[in-house]
C-alpha cells in the first residue's frame, strides 16, 4: 500500500521487492544498485518478482523509468528486512526507513488463515503460535534500532491502525520525512487505500489462540507507537514548512 502511494507521486521511484534476493540472500544492498541502468537491468539473483511476470508491475517499473531522472527518491519495498536495517543504514547513510507497525492480532491471524489455505506454499507449522514468536522478536529489534540517536532520525514509523483515521496526517508527515513536496495523485492513492481499510471486518482471536497472545510482551510496541506518534507531529510540521 505505501509502496503504491508513493509511486502516484511524481518524485518518487519505489520497487516492489527488487532486490529481494539481493538483499536477503545475498547481504548486498550498496547504492549502486539504485543507478538507473542497474536498476531496470532485472537479474535472477536480484528478486523473482520481474514484470515480465505480471502486467500490473510491467506498469509500474514502465512509470517508473519515465519519471526517474526527476525523482527525488528512489528505493525497494521489501518484508523481513529488519534483521540487516541496522547493517544497511551503516552502509549506506543516506538511506532511510519506513517502517510500518501492524499489531500482533491482525498479524498472527493472517499467518493462521495462510497455513490453513489449501494448495499454500505458506508452511503449515507458520501459524498463530509462530506469528507471535516473530512479531515479539520483531518489536524488540526495532524498538532496540529506533533507540540508537545516530538512527533515529533516519527511521518514520507509521501506525498502520491509526491509517484509516489520520490519513491526511500520516501522508503528510511520510511526505515531510521523505522530503516530498505535495502531490494529488499520491494523496488519492493514499486515499484509496484507507477507503479500502475502512471497509475491512474485525476479527476476534479464536478462544484457543488466547494463551499463545497474552505471553506475548507488548512492551515494545507500545513503546513504538508512542514514537510513530512523535514521527506523525515531527514530520507533519516539516511538511507544513
Amino acid at each position: 500500500m505505501i509502496a503504491e502511494a508513493l509511486n502516484a507521486h511524481a518524485s518518487a521511484c519505489i520497487g516492489i521487492e527488487r532486490y529481494k534476493f539481493r538483499f536477503l540472500r545475498h547481504k548486498t544492498y550498496d547504492g549502486e544498485l539504485f543507478e538507473k541502468e542497474r536498476f531496470f537491468r532485472f537479474r535472477k539473483a536480484d528478486t523473482n518478482q520481474t514484470p515480465d511476470r505480471s502486467a500490473a508491475l510491467q506498469k509500474t517499473y514502465l512509470l517508473m523509468k519515465a519519471k526517474w531522472d526527476g525523482a527525488r527518491i528512489v528505493g525497494d519495498m521489501v518484508s523481513d528486512l529488519l534483521p540487516l536495517q541496522g547493517d544497511m543504514m551503516q552502509a549506506n547513510p543516506g538511506m532511510r526507513f519506513v517502517c510500518v507497525l501492524r499489531n500482533l492480532k491482525d498479524v498472527a491471524l493472517s499467518w493462521e488463515a495462510r497455513a490453513n489455505r489449501t494448495g499454500s506454499a505458506w508452511p503449515a507449522e507458520k501459524g498463530f503460535a509462530a506469528a507471535c514468536e516473530k512479531w515479539a522478536q520483531h518489536q524488540a529489534d526495532l524498538a532496540a534500532l529506533v533507540d540508537q540517536p545516530d538512527l533515529r532520525s533516519r527511521i518514520f514509523l507509521l501506525d498502520f491502525d491509526r491509517l484509516v483515521e489520520d490519513r491526511q496526517a500520516q501522508a503528510d508527515a511520510l511526505r515531510g520525512f521523505l522530503g516530498l513536496g505535495q502531490d494529488r495523485s499520491y494523496l488519492g492513492e493514499f486515499e484509496r487505500h484507507a477507503r479500502h481499510l475502512s471497509r475491512q471486518p474485525v476479527h476476534r482471536i479464536p478462544e484457543q489462540f488466547h494463551d499463545a497472545y497474552k505471553a506475548v510482551n507488548q512492551a515494545p510496541a507500545r513503546l513504538l507507537r508512542r514514537a510513530a506518534q512523535e514521527d506523525l507531529e515531527q514530520w507533519g510540521k516539516e511538511a507544513a514548512g
